[in-house]
């Protein structure tokens, strides 16, 4: 959202693609670059969401970005947009979190998306889900495909949740194709 020509990006990529979705911090998100995100043919934004509250701004080191989301998103939902969606990464961190993001979504009238904490990025493996928290881990999974039942708000496959504790454990998954079906576009 820096990007003065971010409209026009989009204007070129999109007639290349099925699905077309950005993930922002969400500082720079407003109502008015909400709506002309869309106007430019942007199917989905998602908003990167770790933590319930002031962590979450420690997080990213952006003051008041929690109040703006509980602000902003919830003015958008009334309107009847449907397509905002928090993208959280399930890490050894923020365990106690999950299931108060994944309501508190579902309050201001957004969707949420879970993925599981990879070091290939950033290489900080103290993020990933230790042994010893594994048991709540499994906890967490199971309250989650619950409230992807009852809420209907949670948009990861119950496939891919069921097999999150199964990542951690191994370190990996097999036959992962994310590589292959999704071009991820940055900044640079």
């Amino acid at each position: 959202l820096l990007r003065k020509d971010f409209t026009q990006i989009i204007d070129q990529v999109r007639p290349y693609v099925t699905y077309l979705t950005m993930i922002t911090h969400g500082q720079l998100l407003t109502e008015e670059k909400y709506k002309e995100l869309l106007d430019h043919g942007m199917d989905q934004v998602s908003i990167s969401l770790n933590y319930i509250g002031k962590q979450h701004d420690e997080e990213r080191k952006l003051a008041g970005l929690f109040q703006h989301f509980g602000e902003l998103v919830p003015r958008l939902t009334r309107q009847g947009y449907d397509n905002i969606t928090f993208n959280t990464v399930i890490m050894d961190r923020n365990i106690d979190h999950i299931i108060p993001l994944a309501k508190q979504a579902y309050q201001w009238g957004a969707k949420i998306s879970f993925s599981s904490y990879t070091a290939l990025k950033n290489h900080k493996e103290e993020y990933r889900v230790r042994d010893e928290q594994m048991k709540k881990l499994r906890e967490v999974v199971d309250e989650i495909l619950e409230l992807r039942r009852t809420q209907g708000n949670i948009v990861t496959s119950e496939y891919y949740l069921k097999r999150i504790p199964q990542y951690f454990e191994q370190g990996f998954m097999d036959d992962c194709r994310a590589g292959l079906n999704f071009i991820q576009m940055t900044p640079d």
